[in-house]
């Protein structure tokens, strides 16, 4: 059984960085009884190519890596795919989605894949992008 809930932020930020944190015990939590919190880690979610920062939209826990989606908040409007190997703390940038807001994802076990939705803004429909996890989560 699972007893660790990982919860990131995208705000506050620490010094620019997401903010993830690691909840262990998390039965505890169910049964009314206090457990332990702790930062987990910060990790800057900055655009590979500017540097510009982006902050966490979405984020999901697959065996040892974490997947986080991630966006601009500024005019210019990017979104970013990225794994986060908690074993040996590495990010790595999966995939850069320019001029979109990326809000969700959700693993598709069926088809191996990810979904990643967009918000693409009042009275428009949202859009989404389905993803191969081949070479994601090795």
């Amino acid at each position: 059984m699972l007893t660790t809930l990982y919860l990131g932020f995208k705000s506050p930020a620490v010094n620019g960085t997401t903010v993830i944190i690691k909840l262990n015990g998390l039965e505890a939590v169910f049964a009314g009884k206090t457990t332990v919190a702790a930062i987990r880690q910060t990790i800057a979610l900055t655009d590979p190519d500017t540097g510009e920062p982006s902050q966490l939209s979405d984020m999901l826990l697959m065996g040892d890596r974490l997947i986080l989606l991630s966006a601009t908040k500024t005019p210019r409007k990017n979104s970013y795919l990225w794994v986060y190997a908690l074993e040996d703390n590495q990010l790595k940038s999966i995939q850069q989605f320019p001029g979109v807001i990326a809000e969700g994802i959700a693993y598709r076990p069926e088809l191996s894949s990810l979904v990643v939705v967009f918000d693409e803004g009042k009275d428009n429909a949202s859009k989404y992008q389905t993803i191969k996890l081949s070479g994601i989560t090795q």
